[in-house]
């Protein structure tokens, strides 16, 4: 089979992996020229990381990566609202929280031994008859092609072409996000978040140390937003946003601490 795979993200290197190993001929279709990891960092479900292992990966990004035994969510008032530990459901299991870096590296650097081919600077514009699917790609038909495969992110302008009257719209809410040195390890083991009536959460998960083994424990602390609030959350100064984040959950403090710009946030329209 002839495989085309939109979109050199996670889904789609996973995708794109996963064909190529049953051994169908897979091209991979990126916009940008040089297709990089988005966002900070992200929790791995069990269901994750048995695909991982399917794909020959688990060993790898669990060595960069940390465990998440358990998810905790309290109000700003310090009472328990959510309370899930992996271990009463099955023995043994656990997240993983990792930074996108080193999951985007290990698929990214599994794909050329596989035999998937990435073409970059293509953007699909459409997709020609879903039934022996071509891509139109600057006016020009690549293909046709046995599956095609839209991996295109949530704001996929592609999801049309082949069900036109699917409705997927964007969610108004993402969160910003910071990657922290951790050495004292305060926050290990788990996932925790705390909670202000609907508008408010800040968390703090474990990532491991990404791409330096040498490097100190690091977590990804992050700050619920509205998409819409981007461009003000971002125009504002940094000490009124701490300021709101230690009211909330002061023992994020050595956190914050190591923040001196907001450069070092990364925007929901990426980190979700």
């Amino acid at each position: 089979m002839k495989a085309a795979v939109v979109g050199c993200g996670v889904s789609g290197m996973a995708a794109a992996l996963a064909l190529a190993r049953d051994g169908h001929a897979v091209e991979v279709f990126e916009a940008f020229e040089r297709p990089r990891p988005m966002g900070s960092g992200l929790l791995l479900q069990p269901s994750g990381l048995e695909a991982l292992a399917a794909l020959g990966l688990d060993e790898r990004v669990r060595a960069s990566g940390a465990a998440v035994a358990r998810m905790e969510g309290r109000d700003s008032a310090g009472r328990l609202v959510l309370d899930l530990d992996y271990e009463r459901w099955r023995s043994g299991a656990h997240g993983l929280g990792v930074h996108r870096a080193a999951l985007f590296d290990a698929l990214w650097e599994a794909l050329e031994p596989a035999g998937v081919t990435v073409r970059r600077g293509c953007e699909v514009d459409a997709i020609r008859d879903p039934q022996r699917p071509r891509l139109l790609i600057a006016g020009e038909e690549v293909g046709p092609f046995d599956l095609v495969v839209v991996a295109d992110g949530s704001g996929s302008t592609l999801r049309r072409s082949v069900r036109p009257r699917a409705t997927a719209p964007l969610y108004p809410w993402g969160a910003v996000w910071a990657n922290c040195p951790d050495p004292e390890n305060r926050f290990v083991g788990a996932l925790r978040q705390v909670y202000h009536q609907a508008s408010v959460m800040v968390g703090v998960l474990p990532v491991g140390r990404g791409s330096d083994p040498a490097g100190p424990p690091l977590v990804s602390l992050f700050w619920s937003l509205r998409r819409d609030a981007l461009e003000g959350f971002f125009g504002a100064g940094l000490e009124p946003w701490k300021a709101d984040v230690r009211r909330f959950w002061p023992e994020v403090e050595p956190l914050l601490s190591t923040i001196t710009s907001k450069n070092q946030l990364c925007p929901p329209s990426i980190a979700t």
